[in-house]
């Protein structure tokens, strides 16, 4: 799972950020460690053609031929132009 956002954060930061935003809701086991190691974080700016272009090389390192790939965008409204252009 590759997390996308705004923010600066490293791998492990992300990570860090997901596990005390789920504490409240999911299980702080052995299986969410397990599942907290498969995460990954990219810093994209919308406007900056370098950020997808490192997006690409990201998802380009974890491609195989069995990847599943799921995609949820959650842009806000002012940022569509930008996205889409």
């Amino acid at each position: 799972m590759i997390g996308v956002g705004r923010k600066t954060f490293s791998q492990e930061e992300f990570r860090e950020y997901v596990a005390i935003e789920t504490k409240t809701f999911i299980k702080q086991d052995e299986v969410f460690s397990q599942f907290l190691s498969k995460i990954h974080y990219a810093c994209v700016e919308l406007t900056k053609y370098e950020s997808y272009v490192n997006l690409q090389e990201k998802i380009d390192s974890f491609w195989t031929e069995n990847t599943q790939i799921v995609f949820y965008l959650a842009i806000s409204p002012e940022f569509f132009l930008d996205f889409i252009q």
